[in-house]
């Protein structure tokens, strides 16, 4: 019989056991990763919505839209929710306003900006429902004070606190909607 050095049996299901460990803190962190990457897009693209209206709101007499879009214009502006071309709610919705296809703004008409959608589940099937139907980004508002609302997958203590202060008169919170950004022409 030769004295051979080998693994036994034991010792490789813990190689095995502590790489099946290490596997999975790294896919855990990757998809950590890529929550806080769509959560800075998310607070980029209210950042430009914001930008909009305040531009909008400079070419209308420093009166933003009045909320009201979509959902039947029963006060819950979603926007950034077409797909295809068509929109996800009857009536106009606040996107048509910034994107210069709403058939009721007489010619010309002013394009404030190509309007982003979630990056992870924007457009029609959004990642939240609130009534009647689905969104990505949403706004409510009056024409001095508007808020926009989005819905951070990984939130810290400081974006869940950027909806305690707003708009006097705005609406809760609602579910997953956790981040807030003001708007004032």
């Amino acid at each position: 019989m030769k004295n051979e050095k080998s693994f036994t049996l034991i010792e490789m299901l813990v190689v095995l056991a502590v790489l099946v460990l290490l596997i999975s803190i790294v896919l855990v962190s990757i998809g950590d990763a890529g929550a806080k990457a769509r959560d800075s897009i998310r607070k980029k693209d209210l950042d430009q919505i914001r930008k909009a209206l305040i531009l909008y709101a400079h070419d209308h007499n420093y009166k933003l839209p009045n909320s009201g879009f979509g959902m039947d214009n029963n006060g819950n502006g979603f926007i950034a929710n077409k797909e295809n071309g068509e929109s996800c709610y009857p009536g106009g919705d606040l996107e048509d306003f910034l994107d210069g296809t709403d058939p009721d703004i007489p010619l010309p008409v002013e394009v404030y900006i190509k309007m982003s959608q979630d990056p992870k589940c924007g457009g029609c099937n959004g990642c939240f429902n609130l009534g009647a139907g689905t969104a990505g980004y949403m706004y409510y508002g009056d024409h001095y004070c508007g808020v926009l609302f989005a819905s951070l997958e990984k939130p810290s203590q400081e974006d869940l606190g950027t909806c305690n202060s707003h708009c006097q008169g705005g609406p809760p919170v609602l579910g997953e909607l956790n981040y807030c950004l003001e708007v004032r022409p």
